[in-house]
């Protein structure tokens, strides 16, 4: 009986027992399949998905909307199998060299290895829509979409390469690659920068000679220069009250201004500004580098920054001071976040002299330190507030006028228009804490909800892990969230300047503080390794963003504030820009000159120069029929029938020079 009893409960047992077993033998079985055959199947379908419209460009548009024919199909099903025969080939490879260095199959582990080196493959086919033409500009949405997806398909890769890599450890690396190391860097480093300045400048220009450029802006800031050369210092013009300190207090010029005596045209501010706004990568380099302790960490960053398309934008939309804030914001966020306080309090005073706007971000930078608690920062923060806070009252009172930041008539209220209620500040603070319903509602709208993925999406949204400095951001996502003008919130202006040199500072202390989490462990990375994922994210996206939004090759989305940017110039436009010249050297240089916008900062280098709309008495009309609509269009007929104007050069159907003899 004891026996049977015995008997009994092992049979019980090993009944109980087998469910457990035939779960693990389905695990098992289950598991093998995904490695040997689902993943190398995905791959084959998407290189098939991938290959067929790249093949076919003539079919993109058809096969955007999936109106192929019944051939066309099948023709792609023949891709698939072509696809998947070829993986199976290499995956079959893969494992037989597994076999002859390891001396067992391992089917399963070396397939693992497989898929996690062929992941990027997902990425095939969303890469392949993204080469339809026009999508950038016609599908805003997917194609950000198609970016990210395609990023994050990278990541099993780079994760796996970084495992294999024989570098990965200190000191592994060649005996040739150690002696250059200190060098190297830094050669790579100007040559982003050199690169980016040459390339940029040569868009400038060809968009200046093109006749894309404007009365606003370049022509008033190219005057600032003249007159400031000349010790008038932010004279201009076309501005009524005749400074620009009235309009915004940018000092910065002044200091500048000695430059213009090299070349003093328009050419050498546009120049100016693409060589200043490539130097940013030089702090983008530093910050990588020395808040993530490698120099890979810091190229990244320095590439990201010359691939930026918000900076592209920025740069090319003629000029700003607002743009140069970009490069001494990125140096003095460097400074600050290493604790490198007394060059940041050298640096202070001349980034406060670029806008008095400045100062306000200064302020929320300056907060976010204070939130870090650490003591040095913390004393830094608070007298950097009193600084700048001091700053921007004075100035704004006593130099230009008006104690509320929006109000006056260059208080630029009415960029707030549907939040202030009026043009002030108080409007706007009312509405946030009366009706902040709206408020968020009027911050989330979809053209600005896009406009931060395109802002983020190029550094893999990690600035918004950068705590506790993500204060920092708070002045540029009120500035520019809160606007109602279209312009604030488009990566083809200016206005982006002030927030995306703080999200590239948060990007290195985000990864550092997701590298010290338990982040990595619990998605089963080596914190090194979670670095280079991260970066890797970074460097792919921006690569992406850049070619669909950005302005350094060609495409249907990137415009320069309004303008389309040529990149090579026609035989047509040199020479009509070469004859347009030659119409501006007729004119003295002590002439006075009225022009219209689109003549205007060819002709702006001189003291006496005035837009049609001034009436103002000068010697010289010069203009672009395409700039006169609605009254000049019909004063200067009166005008020409008056006799008043004498016609000394015309060329083409458009641009004319005349002798004012009234």
């Amino acid at each position: 009986m004891l026996a049977a009893s015995r008997s009994g409960r092992i049979v019980m047992r090993d009944w109980r027992e087998m469910p457990s077993r035939f779960d693990r033998l389905v695990v098992r079985v289950v598991g093998f399949a995904q490695q040997v055959l689902v993943w190398p199947v995905l791959y084959a379908i998407a290189w098939a998905a991938a290959l067929w419209p790249l093949t076919h460009r003539d079919k993109l548009p058809v096969w955007s909307k999936n109106g192929l024919t019944h051939a066309e199909r099948l023709e792609q099903l023949y891709y698939l199998l072509g696809t998947a025969g070829a993986l199976a080939v290499l995956l079959l490879g893969f494992l037989v060299v597994g076999r002859v260095r390891h001396g067992q199959w391992r089917i399963e582990s070396r397939a693992r290895s497989f898929n996690r080196l062929f992941a990027f493959s997902l990425a095939a086919p969303f890469l392949a829509a993204l080469t339809q033409p026009g999508v950038e500009s016609k599908r805003p949405i997917h194609t950000l979409f198609f970016i990210a997806v395609a990023t994050l398909c990278l990541v099993p890769t780079v994760a796996f390469l970084w495992e294999v890599s024989p570098y990965r450890r200190a000191g592994s690396a060649p005996t040739w690659l150690t002696r250059v190391r200190a060098v190297a860097p830094w050669v790579i480093v100007g040559g982003i920068f050199g690169a980016y300045a040459l390339w940029v400048s040569h868009l400038a220009i060809n968009n200046h000679h093109a006749l894309q450029t404007r009365l606003l802006d370049l022509a008033i800031y190219d005057n600032i220069f003249y007159h400031s050369s000349h010790g008038n210092f932010l004279g201009s013009n076309f501005i009524p009250t005749g400074n620009h300190a009235n309009a915004h207090f940018d000092a910065i010029l002044v200091l500048l201004s000695p430059l213009y005596y090299l070349y003093p045209r328009a050419e050498l501010i546009l120049v100016l500004q693409a060589v200043w706004c490539g130097a940013g990568a030089i702090p983008a380099y530093l910050l990588g580098r020395d808040h993530l302790g490698s120099v890979w960490a810091g190229l990244t960053l320095a590439v990201a920054w010359a691939l930026y398309p918000a900076l592209h934008g920025a740069n090319l939309y003629e000029f700003h001071s607002l743009t140069l804030l970009a490069m001494p914001m990125m140096w003095l966020l460097y400074l600050l976040t290493t604790h490198r306080l007394r060059a940041y309090f050298i640096l202070l005073p001349f980034v406060l002299l670029i806008r008095e706007d400045a100062s306000l971000l200064i302020c929320c930078v300056a907060f976010a330190a204070v939130l870090t608690r650490d003591p040095r920062l913390v004393r830094t923060g608070w007298i950097t507030i009193g600084v700048a806070a001091l700053y921007f009252i004075l100035v704004k009172i006593f130099i230009m006028g008006g104690a509320d930041p929006l109000g006056g008539e260059y208080g630029f209220g009415w960029y707030y228009k549907d939040m202030a209620g009026g043009n002030s500040l108080r409007g706007i603070l009312l509405s946030l804490l009366t009706n902040p319903t709206f408020a968020i509602d009027f911050a989330l709208r979809e053209a600005k909800v896009i406009y931060l993925i395109q802002l983020l999406l190029p550094l893999a949204f990690l600035p918004l892990f950068g705590k506790p400095w993500r204060f920092a951001i708070a002045f540029g996502l009120f500035y520019i969230l809160l606007a109602s003008r279209g312009p604030v919130f488009s990566i083809h202006f200016q206005y982006s300047v002030v927030l995306f040199p703080v999200l590239f500072a948060l990007t290195p202390i985000a990864v550092r503080r997701l590298r010290d989490s338990d982040l990595a462990e619990r998605i089963g990375l080596a914190p090194p390794q979670l670095v280079t994922v991260l970066l890797a994210c970074v460097l792919a996206s921006s690569v992406l963003m850049s070619w669909k939004f950005g302005g350094a090759v060609p495409n249907t989305s990137f415009r320069a504030g309004w303008a389309k940017i040529p990149h090579t110039l026609t035989e047509a436009q040199h020479k009509r820009y070469q004859e347009f010249r030659e119409f501006i050297e007729r004119i003295p240089g002590d002439a006075s000159v009225t022009a219209t916008s689109r003549i205007a900062p060819h002709v702006s280098n001189r003291a006496e120069i005035w837009s049609y709309k001034d009436k103002k008495p000068t010697e010289y009309l010069m203009l672009d029929t395409r700039d006169m609509k609605g009254w000049p269009r019909k004063h200067h007929a009166d005008r020409l029938a008056a006799g008043k104007l004498e016609l000394i050069a015309k060329e083409g159907k458009t641009l004319q020079l005349y002798r004012i003899v009234e």
